[in-house]
């Protein structure tokens, strides 16, 4: 009985630290809805005990007021100047019904307000943690998971506001129909508290099965939309070879896990309703048989009894409807705010305050990385001279993405060290340095928005006019002026209005709009044809000296327009052809 009870107590007061959490979240909202909950009680409280004295008036009744409630309230309908009478309190009855609707309405307001502020709030503490966490963790981190945080389990953890909100709000009533009731009469004041505490105990048991039926549905989703996103990425060969129905048993199998999850949610809520349904009403017709038995009561003051027995034992399960939905909500919200409290500790760090200048270019002195046991670059001397083409050549996993990785900052080596014109990398301020970076990745990705939008990804310090320079650069403007709206044009979903070469030259576009010192190629034309590829090697060739280019291959065009080019093989570098100028090795 004990570990029952301490089981119980620590179950309540994890849940009791989850509110206090919430509500700090918005400390003068809480405040202003918990006033007007207040109010609202203390009305709803006052219209229920006002049924008294008005069926004593409805029924003629007259005699000693053994509950002196009747004195009360015609004294202050005196007050106001009325005489008491029927009319008297049934406009009593109607302005404080209507001014607790009024304030309900503004509580449920500031309610809503306050809970998309906290949806919003975790969405962007997640998203920030996440875009300044270290690169090798954000890529460790499955795309499904993030989304599902943002969105769904974000959206069920902002219902823990709400929750808090009905929570104290049954609190406060609690507390007024006991109070009106004792006025009433103490003993069903306490009859009905006792059943209600009867309920809460015996009820316990489903909130942590809803809890668990809670973490699963967690689990399975961010699994789903994992598996999901995935797919919906690879969709195109899937659907050329033929095995898109593939896709079906292996989604089928997390959206019955949701099923299982969700008709188990459903049927514990019903299960929990039902439950204090039937209480209450052996509860009622047990309080009406003593009252009517052995109390006494008249007729008037046995209803009001009646109804704030109702009331009462209504609000103590609307009190534990709301502890329920608090456990269930509290494992989305912990979920989020583990997610994001452990990007948060995966903040990239490092950096330095010096101004990045390429003016003579960048210098790998003794380089190593290693993923693990696992050597990937071996004491790399490299020189990339400033305004000139270099190429890297390389078979896959030999370590050329990883020496674009370096000399973006975004890892660290783990030997040797990185020069910007003679300046540590690692002195040198991080972000200004990215800011000066071009990147045209491999794998293009485009937004289902116009091409503005694409190239200056809806920067306000870009203008249109910029937009226009970086896509003549790239040797885009030519197809962009006859397009029908121009660079107004809606691309589509992943440019899928767009070839494949146009695509590029737009992802082109993107990088040199910001006039980068840097431009760098991951195998970026590695899946246009050959002719394609030489236009675009040209135009690219003609961006230097202004510009150091920086690309990573296996084709030849590219290598044809480098004025060094360089292999990688087993993390070791070799140099196979330099320019004039020589190549630092």
């Amino acid at each position: 009985m004990k570990s029952t009870a301490s089981k119980i107590a620590s179950d309540n007061l994890r849940v009791f630290a989850v509110l206090v959490e919430v509500a700090r979240l918005n400390p003068m909202r809480v405040v202003g809805s918990v006033a007007a909950l207040v109010v609202v009680a203390l009305l709803e409280g006052i219209s229920v005990v006002t049924l008294l004295p008005l069926l004593t008036v409805v029924l003629g009744k007259s005699g000693p007021d053994q509950h002196g409630i009747n004195e009360v309230f015609e004294n202050a309908i005196t007050w106001t100047g009325f005489k008491p009478s029927l009319e008297a309190f049934l406009i009593l009855l109607v302005v404080v019904v209507l001014l607790k609707t009024a304030l309900n309405m503004v509580a449920t307001l500031q309610i809503a307000r306050a809970q998309a502020d906290t949806i919003a709030d975790l969405r962007t503490r997640l998203l920030r943690g996440f875009l300044n966490a270290r690169w090798q963790y954000f890529v460790s981190q499955p795309t499904g998971k993030l989304a599902n945080g943002l969105g769904l389990e974000a959206q069920r953890a902002g219902a823990l506001y709400a929750e808090l909100c009905d929570v104290l709000s049954s609190t406060f009533q609690v507390a007024v129909y006991a109070g009106a009731a004792v006025l009433v009469s103490w003993q069903v004041t306490a009859s009905a508290l006792a059943v209600g505490l009867l309920m809460f105990v015996v009820l316990h048991g489903l909130m942590k099965k809803a809890r668990h039926a809670s973490q699963q549905t967690t689990e399975v989703m961010s699994s789903f939309n994992t598996r999901l996103i995935d797919s919906l990425n690879g969709i195109k060969p899937l659907k050329a070879m033929g095995v898109v129905r593939r896709l079906e048993p292996l989604l089928n199998f997390e959206i019955e896990g949701l099923r299982v999850a969700t008709t188990r949610a459903l049927f514990l809520k019903q299960t929990l309703m039902a439950a204090q349904e039937a209480v209450r009403i052996v509860a009622i017709a047990v309080m009406i048989y003593v009252v009517i038995r052995f109390a006494g009561q008249p007729i008037e003051a046995l209803a009001v009894i009646t109804v704030l027995f109702m009331r009462t034992l209504t609000v103590i399960g609307g009190f534990q409807k709301g502890w329920y939905s608090v456990a269930i909500s509290e494992v989305p919200y912990a979920h989020v705010k583990t997610m994001a409290s452990t990007a948060e500790a995966q903040e990239e760090h490092g950096g330095g305050t010096r101004i990045p200048t390429l003016d003579r270019g960048i210098r790998f002195e003794n380089v190593s990385f290693s993923y693990g046991d696992s050597d990937v670059l071996k004491s790399i001397d490299l020189h990339i001279p400033a305004g000139r083409f270099t190429c890297v050549l390389g078979s896959s996993g030999a370590g050329k993405t990883t020496l674009l990785d370096l000399a973006i900052g975004l890892i660290q080596p783990t030997a040797g060290r990185l020069l910007l014109d003679d300046q540590p990398l690692q002195e040198v301020d991080r972000d200004a340095w990215r800011h000066s970076i071009g990147y045209v990745p491999q794998e293009i990705f485009l937004f289902h928005d116009t091409l503005l939008c694409n190239v200056t990804l809806g920067d306000p310090a870009l203008t249109a006019t910029d937009a226009e320079r970086a896509l003549r650069s790239a040797g885009a403007w030519g197809f962009v002026e006859k397009l029908p709206d121009g660079i107004n044009t809606i691309v589509g979903e992943r440019g899928g209005r767009l070839s494949g070469g146009e695509r590029q030259r737009i992802s082109i576009a993107r990088a040199l709009v910001r006039n980068p010192k840097l431009l760098i190629l991951d195998e970026a034309t590695s899946a246009l044809d050959m002719v394609t590829e030489a236009e675009i090697a040209g135009q690219l060739r003609m961006l230097t000296p202004a510009v150091t280019l920086l690309a990573i291959t296996h084709r030849p065009t590219l290598v044809d327009h480098a004025d060094t080019t360089l292999r990688i093989e087993n993390g070791r570098l070799e140099l196979r052809r330099a320019d004039p100028l020589g190549v630092a090795i």
